[in-house]
Parts: structure tokens; sequence; C-alpha cells
């Protein structure tokens, strides 16, 4: 009997700790990680019509020197703060990363078949609501942490200003925003080890939910 594929699509709060827990469901409870933004890179590869069309709409001068690729940084700063040229990019993007995304499942759901055994995925992506990736995947598994502790932990990391941080905070979504329609709402604010329980916890009840039972 072929195995079953269940796919998790994990997202949360900036400073959440997403890839931490990506990494954890993977390394720790088996399973299979797929990550958006590393998808985003190999969207806009050369001789991707995402890549022509970056390039047609904002210039050249996005490329790097050697045409190996996209300059994320001079793309960035077009578009940083530019809500009409930010939709014009993810407008791009977004449908490629979509495509890229569902051709990863879809190896997984052939590679259970021929082996017999069930499969967890986890779709890393700190977009997928604002995406509409919602659809693509099992279930949605929201990382929420306070505005207060995400500050604060973004000035760490980034070594921002408060300032500076609460703009980064406000141009996501808010965690009203990001919960609503989530099927799994977990709290992020911890030690590492209480976020991971936590995700511990609604993994097993989503392998009840879903009736897989994955090899660890």
């Amino acid at each position: 009997m072929a195995g079953h594929v269940a796919v998790i699509g994990l997202t949360g709060s900036i400073c959440s700790g997403k890839s931490t827990i990506a990494t954890y469901l993977k390394e720790e409870l088996g399973a299979v990680k797929i990550d958006a933004d590393l998808l985003g890179h190999q969207a806009y590869a050369p001789g991707t019509d995402a890549y022509r069309q970056v390039v047609e709409t904002f210039g050249k001068g996005v490329e790097l020197e050697d045409g190996s690729g996209i300059n994320r940084r001079a793309l960035g700063a077009i578009v940083f703060g530019q809500k009409d040229k930010m939709k014009q990019l993810t407008d791009i993007v977004w449908p490629a990363i979509r495509k890229l995304a569902l051709g990863a499942f879809e190896a997984v759901r052939e590679e259970a078949k021929h082996s017999n055994e069930d499969r967890i995925v986890v779709f890393e992506a700190a977009v997928l609501v604002e995406a509409g990736w919602q659809d693509v995947v099992d279930e949605v598994w929201v990382l929420e942490l306070p505005v207060e502790v995400a500050k604060q932990r973004l000035m760490n990391r980034n070594s921002l200003s408060e300032a500076d941080a609460l703009q980064r905070i406000n141009s996501q979504l808010s965690n009203e925003e990001r919960t609503k329609g989530a099927h799994v709402v977990i709290s992020a604010d911890g030690t590492p080890d209480e976020v991971k329980a936590r995700v511990h916890e609604e993994w097993q009840k989503f392998l009840e939910r879903k009736h897989v039972h994955p090899k660890p």
C-alpha cells in the first residue's frame, strides 16, 4: 500500500524561530523540509521565465555583472518600501515559488508511493498567508510572538534601533491577520526547549488527525 503524504505549512512572526522549528521537525521528528526562501532563489535563476520578467520589469541593473543571476541587493533597493514595485516583484516570483513547491511535494509523494512509507512535509514559508498558499498545504501552523518580544529579538539579532525594528514588524502581517484561519497556533515566546515541546505536542496531534505514521 502506497505511503501517505501530509503537508504542514509553517509560518510565523518575524524572529519567531521558523527555521529553527522547521529544522527540528526535520532532524528530530523525521519531516521532509522544503524552504520557500530557497525556492525563491531558484525561482528566478538565469534562464527561467521569472528571471526574464524581473529583468524586463526592473531593468538590467538588477543583474549581476557576470550574468550569473539577480543582484538581490540591487533589486531590494528598488522594491523596499515601495508597495507598487514590491507587488510587481511578488506577482512574478510567488507563482514561480508555488510551482516549484508543488513539484517538490509531488516528488515526495512519488517517493512515498514507491517506498510504501508515510511522509510529512514541512513547508517553511514566511509569506505563506500573504502569497495565498494555504490551499497547497493540509494545515497552516503559525508561530506567534508578541510584538514586544519580536521587537527585542529583532533589535538584538540585527543590531537595529527600536524604531527600525518596529518599522520592520509593522511592514508585515499582524499576529491577528496571520493566525486568522490557522489550524494550529503555537506560542514562540519562551526558551527553545519550551517551544520545541509545544511543537512536538502539536506534531503528535497532527499524526492522529491525518492518520500518518512516518518513520522517525
